[in-house]
């Protein structure tokens, strides 16, 4: 049987369903349905719904019907309708898990926790290898600051599901909580596994910038630049780790590239802005530390105070100093 499954901060969704299979429908109805999930593939919400429609004019218990137009409003950011359906799939059958789980989805949308988070533990009730489910549940811990809840549920996730997001995952729970070893440790693992090594690298020269370990994140970072030569968040951190090893014209070289493709890239701004005010060149500094900050950068309002305060602009230095969180 196939139904569509969305997946928490993934924008595609899974198609084949382990725990959803309706009894008794109708042939045609079955077919109406599968059509429908090759639609909403392709974007084609309307005609979806149409086919969906007509598979319940053959089952009006059709509970994978339900759920695929909940889906379907979801992709459409129509949670109110989402919710709607994903709850009469649940009406049908209680023991669908993929729309539990998408249903806990929608309520963490709408800032729902505690309902969210009892729907992806109904998805594992019913199913406890639901890997999706147990992602999702994992990141509302993340989002909610419940690291050590989070840090169990990836352990058991990574028994049934090892793969990259899982790791990364760990790897940045165990940053937050201050357990850099353990973080270490888990990067080296992911390294000696040829299909995660190069996300590896990343994450560990990016553990290295953040512990201030600059040739040791310039030597992670350059092991893997041309996986990531189109990336301007790689190039941000290669830049950042080669200021934090004093190495500033090779920096600036990387931020100038990042900005002659995008111009208004708020951390190639401030990081100029740093090489410029570790020089004492100051009035360059502010223009770039100004344009950051006024792209949403928030970092750059306390070096733009600073360098305000330095060239002689007390009274701009002071009300812009209000505006630092």
């Amino acid at each position: 049987m196939k139904c569509l499954c969305h997946s928490f901060f993934i924008l595609s969704v899974l198609i084949s369903c382990i725990s959803c299979s309706t009894p008794g429908i109708h042939k045609r109805a079955k077919e109406h349905n599968l059509k429908a999930v090759e639609l909403i593939n392709k974007g084609n919400y309307e005609m979806a719904e149409k086919s969906l429609e007509l598979a319940l004019e053959y089952n009006k218990n059709y509970a994978e019907a339900y759920n695929n137009l909940g889906v379907i409003y979801l992709r459409q950011n129509k949670l109110e309708k989402a919710e709607e359906f994903f709850s009469v799939a649940i009406e049908y059958n209680g023991d669908f898990a993929e729309a539990h789980n998408n249903l806990g989805y929608v309520y963490l949308l709408q800032g729902r926790i505690n309902k969210a988070e009892q729907r992806f533990k109904s998805a594992l009730n019913i199913d406890p290898a639901f890997a999706n489910a147990r992602l999702n549940l994992s990141r509302l811990y993340i989002l909610t600051n419940k690291y050590e809840e989070a840090e169990s549920q990836l352990k058991k996730l990574k028994l049934i599901s090892d793969n990259e997001e899982v790791f990364s995952l760990l790897v940045n729970i165990y940053i937050k909580m201050q357990k850099i070893n353990k973080a270490f440790e888990l990067i080296d693992e992911m390294i000696s596994k040829k299909e995660y090594s190069t996300k590896g690298y990343y994450l560990r020269g990016f553990l290295n910038l953040t512990l201030n370990r600059c040739e040791d994140a310039i030597s992670d970072f350059t092991s893997i630049e041309r996986e990531y030569a189109n990336s301007i968040e790689f190039k941000t951190n290669l830049a950042a780790s080669y200021i934090c090893n004093k190495n500033f014209e090779q920096a600036k070289l990387i931020l100038e590239k990042i900005l002659s493709i995008q111009s208004d890239e708020p951390t190639a701004l401030f990081n100029l802005g740093r090489i410029a005010y570790e020089n004492k060149q100051y009035n360059e500094a502010e223009g770039y530390f100004e344009k950051s900050f006024r792209l949403g950068f928030g970092q750059a309002c306390p070096y733009l105070v600073d360098v305000l305060f330095k060239n002689g602009k007390k009274d701009e230095s002071i009300r812009i100093s209000s505006s630092c969180k």
